[in-house]
Protein backbone atom coordinates (compact mmCIF):
# COMPACT_ATOMS: atom_id res chain seq x y z
CA UNK A 1 0.00 0.00 0.00
CA UNK A 2 1.46 3.35 -1.05
CA UNK A 3 1.40 5.88 1.75
CA UNK A 4 -0.40 8.42 -0.41
CA UNK A 5 -3.30 6.02 -0.73
CA UNK A 6 -4.25 7.24 2.70
CA UNK A 7 -6.01 10.15 1.05
CA UNK A 8 -8.97 7.85 0.67
CA UNK A 9 -9.39 8.16 4.44
CA UNK A 10 -11.65 11.14 3.99
CA UNK A 11 -12.94 10.80 7.51
CA UNK A 12 -9.66 12.24 8.73
CA UNK A 13 -10.56 15.54 7.16
CA UNK A 14 -14.11 15.66 8.45
CA UNK A 15 -14.94 18.78 10.46
CA UNK A 16 -14.68 18.59 14.24
CA UNK A 17 -17.31 20.42 16.27
CA UNK A 18 -14.92 22.09 18.68
CA UNK A 19 -15.07 25.38 20.47
CA UNK A 20 -12.51 28.14 20.36
CA UNK A 21 -9.98 27.64 23.12
CA UNK A 22 -9.79 30.37 25.71
CA UNK A 23 -6.50 31.95 26.72
CA UNK A 24 -4.42 29.92 29.14
CA UNK A 25 -5.31 30.27 32.79
CA UNK A 26 -1.76 31.26 33.63
CA UNK A 27 -1.61 33.85 30.89
CA UNK A 28 0.05 34.12 27.52
CA UNK A 29 3.45 34.65 29.13
CA UNK A 30 3.58 31.05 30.39
CA UNK A 31 5.19 28.28 28.36
CA UNK A 32 5.60 24.58 28.91
CA UNK A 33 8.42 22.31 27.86
CA UNK A 34 8.71 18.54 28.03
CA UNK A 35 11.52 16.04 27.65
CA UNK A 36 10.74 12.38 27.03
CA UNK A 37 12.96 9.31 26.67
CA UNK A 38 11.82 5.76 25.80
CA UNK A 39 14.33 2.93 26.23
CA UNK A 40 13.69 -0.78 26.24
CA UNK A 41 16.89 -1.12 28.25
CA UNK A 42 14.89 0.50 31.07
CA UNK A 43 12.74 -2.66 31.19
CA UNK A 44 15.42 -4.39 33.22
CA UNK A 45 15.64 -8.15 32.78
CA UNK A 46 13.31 -8.17 29.78
CA UNK A 47 15.15 -6.60 26.87
CA UNK A 48 18.58 -5.91 25.38
CA UNK A 49 17.73 -2.86 23.30
CA UNK A 50 15.91 -4.32 20.31
CA UNK A 51 12.54 -3.83 18.51
CA UNK A 52 11.29 -0.34 19.45
CA UNK A 53 14.69 0.36 20.86
CA UNK A 54 14.67 4.07 21.61
CA UNK A 55 12.65 7.24 21.34
CA UNK A 56 13.59 10.75 22.39
CA UNK A 57 11.29 13.74 22.16
CA UNK A 58 11.16 17.41 23.09
CA UNK A 59 7.93 19.42 23.21
CA UNK A 60 7.46 23.15 23.58
CA UNK A 61 4.19 25.00 23.98
CA UNK A 62 3.15 28.62 24.39
CA UNK A 63 0.42 30.98 23.27
CA UNK A 64 -0.94 30.97 19.73
CA UNK A 65 1.22 33.90 18.65
CA UNK A 66 4.30 31.74 19.21
CA UNK A 67 2.85 28.89 17.18
CA UNK A 68 1.42 30.50 14.06
CA UNK A 69 3.03 27.81 11.95
CA UNK A 70 1.24 25.04 13.83
CA UNK A 71 -2.04 26.92 13.54
CA UNK A 72 -1.73 27.61 9.82
CA UNK A 73 -0.98 23.96 9.09
CA UNK A 74 -3.66 22.37 11.23
CA UNK A 75 -6.56 24.77 11.63
CA UNK A 76 -7.83 24.38 8.04
CA UNK A 77 -8.22 20.67 8.81
CA UNK A 78 -10.03 21.09 12.14
CA UNK A 79 -13.13 23.15 11.60
CA UNK A 80 -14.36 25.14 14.58
CA UNK A 81 -11.06 25.89 16.33
CA UNK A 82 -10.52 29.64 16.44
CA UNK A 83 -6.93 30.59 15.48
CA UNK A 84 -7.13 33.59 17.81
CA UNK A 85 -7.41 31.29 20.84
CA UNK A 86 -4.26 31.17 22.92
CA UNK A 87 -2.47 28.13 24.20
CA UNK A 88 -3.97 25.58 21.81
CA UNK A 89 -0.80 24.47 20.08
CA UNK A 90 2.30 22.38 20.78
CA UNK A 91 5.42 21.83 18.68
CA UNK A 92 7.57 18.72 19.08
CA UNK A 93 10.87 17.38 17.79
CA UNK A 94 12.20 13.86 18.22
CA UNK A 95 13.61 10.60 16.91
CA UNK A 96 12.42 6.97 17.03
CA UNK A 97 14.44 3.84 16.29
CA UNK A 98 13.55 0.19 15.59
CA UNK A 99 15.85 -2.83 15.17
CA UNK A 100 15.67 -6.61 14.62
CA UNK A 101 16.48 -8.99 17.47
CA UNK A 102 20.02 -9.99 16.40
CA UNK A 103 22.16 -6.86 16.48
CA UNK A 104 25.44 -8.67 15.74
CA UNK A 105 24.61 -9.48 12.13
CA UNK A 106 25.55 -6.97 9.42
CA UNK A 107 23.66 -8.78 6.63
CA UNK A 108 19.96 -8.53 5.88
CA UNK A 109 17.93 -10.57 8.40
CA UNK A 110 15.12 -11.74 6.16
CA UNK A 111 13.03 -13.39 8.89
CA UNK A 112 12.87 -10.34 11.15
CA UNK A 113 11.83 -6.70 11.02
CA UNK A 114 14.16 -4.24 9.27
CA UNK A 115 16.09 -1.48 10.98
CA UNK A 116 14.14 1.77 10.96
CA UNK A 117 14.77 5.35 12.05
CA UNK A 118 12.58 8.45 11.96
CA UNK A 119 13.69 12.00 12.77
CA UNK A 120 10.58 14.18 12.97
CA UNK A 121 8.96 17.53 13.70
CA UNK A 122 5.35 17.68 14.82
CA UNK A 123 2.63 20.27 15.44
CA UNK A 124 -0.57 19.65 17.43
CA UNK A 125 -3.82 21.38 18.28
CA UNK A 126 -6.59 20.29 20.65
CA UNK A 127 -9.97 21.74 21.69
CA UNK A 128 -12.87 20.76 23.93
CA UNK A 129 -16.28 20.21 22.38
CA UNK A 130 -18.61 23.21 22.37
CA UNK A 131 -21.57 21.18 23.63
CA UNK A 132 -19.74 19.13 26.27
CA UNK A 133 -16.39 20.77 27.13
CA UNK A 134 -15.83 18.63 30.23
CA UNK A 135 -16.57 15.34 28.46
CA UNK A 136 -15.50 15.57 24.80
CA UNK A 137 -12.60 16.95 22.79
CA UNK A 138 -10.96 16.60 19.40
CA UNK A 139 -7.37 17.00 18.29
CA UNK A 140 -5.19 17.06 15.19
CA UNK A 141 -1.50 16.44 14.69
CA UNK A 142 0.82 16.80 11.70
CA UNK A 143 4.25 15.12 11.66
CA UNK A 144 6.93 15.73 9.04
CA UNK A 145 10.12 13.73 9.17
CA UNK A 146 13.06 12.02 7.49
CA UNK A 147 13.64 8.26 7.39
CA UNK A 148 16.98 6.53 7.05
CA UNK A 149 19.38 8.96 8.75
CA UNK A 150 22.38 7.67 10.78
CA UNK A 151 21.29 9.44 13.99
CA UNK A 152 19.74 6.31 15.52
CA UNK A 153 22.86 4.28 14.75
CA UNK A 154 25.04 6.83 16.52
CA UNK A 155 22.71 7.06 19.50
CA UNK A 156 22.19 3.34 19.97
CA UNK A 157 25.88 2.52 19.60
CA UNK A 158 26.84 5.23 22.08
CA UNK A 159 24.29 4.07 24.66
CA UNK A 160 25.41 0.45 24.33
CA UNK A 161 29.06 1.40 24.78
CA UNK A 162 28.27 3.42 27.89
CA UNK A 163 26.00 0.70 29.31
CA UNK A 164 28.70 -2.00 28.93
CA UNK A 165 31.27 0.29 30.51
CA UNK A 166 29.23 1.06 33.63
CA UNK A 167 27.51 -2.34 33.97
CA UNK A 168 30.63 -4.40 33.25
CA UNK A 169 28.72 -6.75 30.92
CA UNK A 170 29.47 -7.97 27.36
CA UNK A 171 26.09 -6.83 26.13
CA UNK A 172 24.08 -5.03 24.83
CA UNK A 173 25.98 -5.51 21.60
CA UNK A 174 26.75 -2.77 19.12
CA UNK A 175 24.27 -2.83 16.23
CA UNK A 176 25.93 -3.90 12.98
CA UNK A 177 23.04 -3.70 10.51
CA UNK A 178 22.02 -0.05 10.33
CA UNK A 179 23.18 0.10 6.69
CA UNK A 180 20.14 -2.09 5.98
CA UNK A 181 17.62 0.32 7.48
CA UNK A 182 14.48 1.50 5.70
CA UNK A 183 15.31 4.27 3.17
CA UNK A 184 18.98 4.28 4.16
CA UNK A 185 20.45 7.65 3.25
CA UNK A 186 17.27 9.64 3.84
CA UNK A 187 13.70 10.02 2.58
CA UNK A 188 11.08 12.61 3.52
CA UNK A 189 7.80 11.38 4.96
CA UNK A 190 4.75 12.71 6.82
CA UNK A 191 1.70 11.68 8.83
CA UNK A 192 -1.59 13.36 9.75
CA UNK A 193 -3.58 12.24 12.80
CA UNK A 194 -7.08 13.03 14.03
CA UNK A 195 -8.34 12.11 17.50
CA UNK A 196 -11.74 12.15 19.17
CA UNK A 197 -11.67 11.91 22.96
CA UNK A 198 -14.41 11.32 25.51
CA UNK A 199 -14.48 11.17 29.29
CA UNK A 200 -16.22 8.13 30.73
CA UNK A 201 -18.86 8.57 33.49
CA UNK A 202 -17.01 7.94 36.75
CA UNK A 203 -18.31 9.39 40.00
CA UNK A 204 -15.27 8.81 42.23
CA UNK A 205 -13.03 11.79 43.02
CA UNK A 206 -10.02 9.45 43.12
CA UNK A 207 -10.59 7.75 39.78
CA UNK A 208 -11.10 9.03 36.25
CA UNK A 209 -11.33 7.34 32.85
CA UNK A 210 -11.46 8.28 29.17
CA UNK A 211 -11.56 6.73 25.73
CA UNK A 212 -10.20 7.86 22.39
CA UNK A 213 -10.55 6.95 18.73
CA UNK A 214 -7.61 7.88 16.52
CA UNK A 215 -7.13 7.80 12.75
CA UNK A 216 -3.75 8.08 11.02
CA UNK A 217 -2.78 8.81 7.42
CA UNK A 218 0.80 8.80 6.13
CA UNK A 219 3.89 6.83 7.06
CA UNK A 220 1.67 5.09 9.61
CA UNK A 221 -1.85 4.51 8.29
CA UNK A 222 -4.60 2.96 10.35
CA UNK A 223 -6.90 3.51 13.30
CA UNK A 224 -6.91 2.78 17.01
CA UNK A 225 -9.15 2.70 20.05
CA UNK A 226 -7.88 3.15 23.62
CA UNK A 227 -9.31 3.19 27.13
CA UNK A 228 -7.30 4.71 29.98
CA UNK A 229 -7.86 5.30 33.67
CA UNK A 230 -6.07 7.09 36.49
CA UNK A 231 -6.26 6.56 40.24
CA UNK A 232 -4.83 8.65 43.05
CA UNK A 233 -4.80 12.23 44.32
CA UNK A 234 -5.57 14.73 41.59
CA UNK A 235 -8.10 17.37 40.64
CA UNK A 236 -10.81 16.45 38.17
CA UNK A 237 -12.15 19.99 38.11
CA UNK A 238 -8.96 21.69 36.97
CA UNK A 239 -7.28 18.98 34.90
CA UNK A 240 -8.62 18.37 31.38
CA UNK A 241 -9.65 14.75 30.98
CA UNK A 242 -7.69 14.29 27.76
CA UNK A 243 -4.46 14.56 29.72
CA UNK A 244 -4.98 10.88 30.58
CA UNK A 245 -4.48 9.88 26.96
CA UNK A 246 -1.00 11.34 27.01
CA UNK A 247 -0.28 9.50 30.24
CA UNK A 248 -0.42 6.13 28.45
CA UNK A 249 0.98 7.46 25.18
CA UNK A 250 3.74 9.97 25.93
CA UNK A 251 4.33 10.35 22.18
CA UNK A 252 0.97 12.11 22.05
CA UNK A 253 0.83 15.86 22.60
CA UNK A 254 -2.43 15.80 24.55
CA UNK A 255 -0.69 15.81 27.91
CA UNK A 256 1.22 18.96 26.98
CA UNK A 257 -1.81 20.68 25.54
CA UNK A 258 -3.78 19.93 28.66
CA UNK A 259 -1.40 21.96 30.77
CA UNK A 260 -2.62 25.26 29.35
CA UNK A 261 -6.30 24.50 29.78
CA UNK A 262 -6.35 24.50 33.58
CA UNK A 263 -8.56 26.81 35.62
CA UNK A 264 -6.87 29.36 37.89
CA UNK A 265 -7.25 28.67 41.56
CA UNK A 266 -8.72 31.41 43.73
CA UNK A 267 -7.47 32.12 47.24
CA UNK A 268 -6.48 34.97 49.50
CA UNK A 269 -2.85 34.17 48.76
CA UNK A 270 -3.35 34.64 45.04
CA UNK A 271 -2.63 31.07 44.04
CA UNK A 272 -2.58 30.33 40.32
CA UNK A 273 -2.28 27.16 38.31
CA UNK A 274 0.90 26.44 36.43
CA UNK A 275 0.11 23.27 34.58
CA UNK A 276 -2.03 21.04 36.73
CA UNK A 277 -0.49 22.16 40.00
CA UNK A 278 -1.72 24.99 42.21
CA UNK A 279 1.06 27.00 43.82
CA UNK A 280 1.05 29.99 46.15
CA UNK A 281 4.72 30.65 45.52
CA UNK A 282 5.39 29.55 49.14
CA UNK A 283 5.49 25.80 48.56
CA UNK A 284 8.91 24.12 48.50
CA UNK A 285 9.80 22.72 45.09
CA UNK A 286 9.82 19.14 46.38
CA UNK A 287 6.30 19.17 47.81
CA UNK A 288 4.10 16.63 46.00
CA UNK A 289 0.89 18.32 44.86
CA UNK A 290 -0.61 15.39 42.96
CA UNK A 291 0.19 11.70 42.58
CA UNK A 292 -1.62 9.04 40.63
CA UNK A 293 -1.25 5.73 38.80
CA UNK A 294 -2.33 5.29 35.20
CA UNK A 295 -3.21 2.27 33.10
CA UNK A 296 -4.62 1.72 29.66
CA UNK A 297 -5.04 -0.60 26.70
CA UNK A 298 -5.03 0.24 22.99
CA UNK A 299 -6.06 -1.79 19.92
CA UNK A 300 -4.62 -0.72 16.56
CA UNK A 301 -5.61 -1.64 13.04
CA UNK A 302 -2.61 -1.20 10.75
CA UNK A 303 -3.14 -0.48 7.07
CA UNK A 304 0.40 0.58 6.26
CA UNK A 305 3.64 0.98 8.23
CA UNK A 306 6.47 2.61 6.30
CA UNK A 307 9.01 1.63 8.95
CA UNK A 308 8.26 -2.00 8.07
CA UNK A 309 7.13 -1.84 4.44
CA UNK A 310 9.37 0.92 3.10
CA UNK A 311 8.56 4.01 1.06
CA UNK A 312 9.51 5.24 -2.40
CA UNK A 313 13.25 4.86 -1.93
CA UNK A 314 14.66 1.36 -2.41
CA UNK A 315 15.49 -0.47 0.82
CA UNK A 316 17.53 -3.65 1.25
CA UNK A 317 14.83 -5.27 3.37
CA UNK A 318 11.10 -4.54 3.53
CA UNK A 319 8.02 -6.48 4.53
CA UNK A 320 5.11 -7.13 2.22
CA UNK A 321 1.52 -6.26 3.09
CA UNK A 322 0.88 -9.91 3.94
CA UNK A 323 3.78 -10.04 6.38
CA UNK A 324 2.64 -7.29 8.76
CA UNK A 325 0.14 -7.86 11.57
CA UNK A 326 -3.08 -5.98 10.89
CA UNK A 327 -4.09 -5.94 14.55
CA UNK A 328 -1.65 -4.79 17.23
CA UNK A 329 -2.40 -4.44 20.92
CA UNK A 330 -0.72 -2.37 23.62
CA UNK A 331 -0.99 -2.22 27.41
CA UNK A 332 0.58 0.56 29.47
CA UNK A 333 1.00 1.39 33.15
CA UNK A 334 2.50 4.49 34.71
CA UNK A 335 3.02 6.66 37.77
CA UNK A 336 2.87 10.46 37.90
CA UNK A 337 4.07 13.06 40.41
CA UNK A 338 3.35 16.78 40.12
CA UNK A 339 5.20 19.47 42.06
CA UNK A 340 4.78 23.23 42.58
CA UNK A 341 5.30 25.65 39.70
CA UNK A 342 4.20 23.26 36.99
CA UNK A 343 6.85 20.56 37.36
CA UNK A 344 5.80 17.00 36.67
CA UNK A 345 7.53 13.61 36.48
CA UNK A 346 5.96 10.66 34.67
CA UNK A 347 7.20 7.06 34.44
CA UNK A 348 5.56 4.59 32.02
CA UNK A 349 6.04 1.01 30.81
CA UNK A 350 4.39 -0.45 27.71
CA UNK A 351 4.00 -3.92 26.22
CA UNK A 352 3.20 -4.21 22.49
CA UNK A 353 2.08 -7.33 20.64
CA UNK A 354 3.95 -8.57 17.51
CA UNK A 355 3.91 -6.20 14.52
CA UNK A 356 4.87 -8.76 11.85
CA UNK A 357 4.31 -12.42 10.98
CA UNK A 358 7.89 -13.48 10.20
CA UNK A 359 9.73 -16.26 12.02
CA UNK A 360 11.14 -13.79 14.58
CA UNK A 361 7.73 -12.32 15.47
CA UNK A 362 7.53 -11.33 19.13
CA UNK A 363 6.03 -8.83 21.49
CA UNK A 364 8.28 -6.16 22.93
CA UNK A 365 8.45 -4.01 26.03
CA UNK A 366 9.92 -0.64 26.91
CA UNK A 367 9.76 1.98 29.63
CA UNK A 368 10.00 5.74 29.49
CA UNK A 369 10.56 8.82 31.61
CA UNK A 370 8.95 12.19 30.98
CA UNK A 371 9.64 15.51 32.68
CA UNK A 372 7.49 18.66 32.29
CA UNK A 373 8.35 22.16 33.30
CA UNK A 374 6.41 25.45 33.27
CA UNK A 375 8.15 28.80 32.91
CA UNK A 376 7.35 32.46 32.38
CA UNK A 377 8.82 34.76 29.76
Amino acid sequence: MNRFSVLVAAGLLAPAHAQAIEPAAVGADTSFSSWHLDQDLFALGHNQDRNYTMGVRFVWQNDAARHKLAGKLLLPLVDGIDPSGAGAYAVSFGNSAFTPDDLRRSDVIADDRPYGSLLYWGASVVASDADAPERQASAAKLVVGVLGLPISDWGQSGIHTAWRHFAGTPDPYDPKGWDNQISDGGEFTAMYQRSWLQRLPVSSRYFDAAQTVDAYAGYYTGASYAVVGKWGRFSKETTPFWEMIGDIDPQADANMLAQLQTVPARSDQGAVYLGTVASTGLDPWYRIKEWYFTGGVRARWVGYNELLQGGFRDSRHTLSAGEIERWVGEASVGFNLTFPLGRRLMLTCTERSPEHKLAERRSHRWCGINFYRASRR
